[in-house]
C-alpha cells in the first residue's frame, strides 16, 4: 500500500511539473508575442512621425554661397564685420563666421586687421533660376 501510495504521489508531482512547464511555456509566448507587438507599434510610429515631419518641413529654398571684398574702416573689428555679414542660417557662431574670414584671408588666429586692408568675406544668397 505505501508503495502504491508513493507512485501515486509521483504521478501527481509527475503531472503538476508537466502542468507548470506547460504554463510556463505559455507565459513565455504570451510575452514574447507582446515584446513583438511592442516593437512592431514602436517602428511603425517611428515611421508615421518620419513621414508627418518630412511632409511639415517648409520647402527649403537654395542659396548659394558667394564671396565680396569688403574694405575695413577705421575702428573695424572682425566681429563687427562678422556682426554684419554673417547669416546665423549657415553659421553656428561670431566665432566661426570670423574664422572662415581668417582662413580665407590668410590671417592668423592672433593677427589684427588694419584700416585699408581688403578682407574678403563670405556670404550667402538664394538662387534664382
Amino acid at each position: 500500500m505505501y508503495a502504491a501510495e508513493m507512485a501515486k504521489r509521483e504521478q501527481v508531482r509527475k503531472a503538476h511539473r508537466v502542468h507548470a512547464a506547460r504554463k510556463q511555456r505559455e507565459r513565455r509566448r504570451t510575452a514574447l508575442i507582446l515584446l513583438v507587438t511592442l516593437i512592431s507599434i514602436f517602428i511603425i510610429g517611428v515611421g508615421f512621425g518620419t513621414m508627418l515631419a518630412k511632409a511639415q518641413e517648409p520647402e527649403k529654398s537654395t542659396s548659394e554661397k558667394y564671396y565680396r571684398s569688403i574694405c575695413v574702416e577705421k575702428g573695424d573689428t572682425l566681429w563687427d564685420i562678422a556682426s554684419e555679414y554673417m547669416d546665423s542660417v549657415y553659421y553656428a557662431s561670431h566665432a566661426e563666421y570670423m574664422k572662415e574670414i581668417r582662413e580665407i584671408n590668410h590671417i592668423s588666429p592672433t593677427g589684427q586687421i588694419i584700416s585699408g586692408q581688403t578682407l574678403i568675406i563670405p556670404y550667402y544668397e538664394e538662387d534664382i533660376e
